[in-house]
């Protein structure tokens, strides 16, 4: 459920077939941006760019026009509100569907649903009915309030801070058998000591969204929609799966919210017009109808992602630079579905995107709203992590790695040659490999301490 982050799981194992098969005696780490290697070669070039002149509703009906041919038969919906109120849309429909789509289609918003969570947490600890740096034990009796997990906070699950590894056994987005909300404590895996490394978790807002159940002693869907979605007049929006109005695979594979466990991290549905309507609220922190205060509490930039330069979480809100301004966004995504929503406060302009990820052209809803900012704000039109800055010195990434909690075993970094990372995997591949490797530092060191991925973070031995 994330985005502009790493190749799918799919990939990973059609790596990992590959390895033991012995098509990939050698893998590489291959530099993708910051601090930032993939396993797969990052994109050899940019696309080409959209020239779109004229007015911004010139603009828009140009590059509306490019999207529509690049999606092909999906069906999409991309909405955008501009600093004077204008609404820009254009939409796809796919073929045999039985109500065209609109701006007002309802999709799965996957992980753009973690803002929505945040928003609803910080509401509630302005009132005083949650503190947001108190241990998670004062909240859940179940936990023990000297074991690791028990002493996360909150600001430590919003931030994905906490340490938390998602199962790779359990993709995210999908409950297979069901799934309570209580369940979050027992699928809580701590892959990593809170607050070292940021290290992106689902069910870390899981945890999230059953503590507001908890102190409110209401369904956490509930207080999501009284506290925020309502006062900010999205009365359409639901979580609820059975709304949605664009199906992917009859089953529905991945898209997440069928069942209370996912709700918190990626279980909303909403319209692209809602969505972008929020995020052109966002953009303008003095008229918001939910108050200045929640809109820094969730864009203050609290934890450097480690990825890219100019890149940083808040409270379910990413945020990276691009020319001379700041763009805030969040993604989501499954095998049938995907989400984005974007704002840039220096030019007041709100922008969602959503696709049934049935369609195979390569256009996402984030690639598709990225492009868009960049047509309609003249922003740098290349939005690929590799093409930012230079790496370090090779030799600082160079080590083995111990991961004692979860599950990518020792894992041995190596420069073969003078221009390039390979790495092995000591204790034999993990179930899930990895596509991007994320190493961290620790201020002063010279030498890389930590490297995160999906599957666990390995420490450096010291020496190595």
């Amino acid at each position: 459920m994330a985005t502009l982050r790493s190749r799918t799981a799919a990939s990973a194992l059609l790596l990992m077939l590959a390895v033991l098969t012995g098509c990939a005696r050698q893998p590489y780490l291959r530099w993708h941006g910051g601090d930032e290697f993939g396993v797969f070669e990052a994109e050899a070039r940019s696309p080409s760019r959209v020239e779109c002149p004229g007015t911004t509703q010139e603009r828009f009906a140009c590059f509306a026009a490019r999207v529509r041919e690049r999606v092909g038969e999906a069906s999409g919906a991309l909405a955008v509100v501009t600093h004077d109120g204008l609404l820009l849309q254009t939409t796809t429909t796919e073929p045999g569907q039985a109500v065209p789509t609109t701006a007002q289609t309802l999709f799965p918003l996957l992980s753009v649903t973690k803002m929505f969570t945040a928003a609803t947490a910080v509401l509630l600890a302005q009132e005083g009915v949650l503190d947001l740096q108190r241990p998670i034990a004062s909240y859940l009796p179940e936990l023990d309030a000297h074991t690791a997990l028990g002493r996360v906070t909150l600001h430590q699950l919003l931030t994905h801070t906490a340490g938390l590894v998602d199962d790779p056994h359990q993709p995210a987005g999908q409950c297979q058998g069901g799934g309570a909300l209580s369940d979050a404590v027992a699928r809580a895996h701590l892959g990593a000591q809170a607050g070292t490394v940021y290290l992106y978790s689902n069910i870390g807002y899981s945890l999230v969204g059953l503590i507001i159940e908890r102190m409110t002693s209401r369904p956490f869907e509930d207080v999501v929609r009284e506290r925020v979605l309502l006062p900010v007049g999205m009365p359409t929006a639901t979580f609820n799966f059975a709304s949605v109005q664009v199906r992917g695979h009859p089953e529905g594979a991945g898209a997440g919210g069928r069942c209370r466990l996912t709700a918190p991290a990626g279980g909303m549905i909403a319209s692209a017009l809602d969505v972008a309507r929020w995020a052109r609220a966002m953009s303008e922190p003095g008229t918001h109808p939910l108050g200045e205060p929640l809109v820094e509490a969730l864009t203050t930039p609290y934890v450097e992602t480690g990825a890219r330069p100019d890149e940083a979480y808040g409270y379910g809100v990413g945020m990276m630079r691009r020319g001379d301004v700041w763009v805030y966004n969040h993604s989501g995504g499954s095998q049938d579905y995907s989400a984005f929503v974007a704002w840039v406060p220096a030019r007041r302009l709100g922008a969602a995107a959503m696709l049934n990820a049935t369609n195979r052209a390569g256009a996402t809803p984030a690639s598709v709203g990225l492009r868009a900012l960049s047509v309609l704000l003249d922003l740098p039109d290349d939005w690929r992590a590799h093409m930012e800055g230079s790496h370090r010195p090779l030799s600082a990434y160079v080590g083995t790695y111990i991961d004692r909690r979860s599950w990518l075993g020792r894992l041995r970094v190596r420069l073969d040659g003078p221009d390039r990372l390979a790495f092995d995997y000591l204790d034999g591949p993990p179930a899930l490999l990895p596509p991007t490797f994320v190493f961290r530092f620790v201020p002063g060191e010279e030498r890389a301490r930590f490297v995160v991925t999906v599957v666990g973070v390995g420490e450096r031995v010291l020496g190595q």
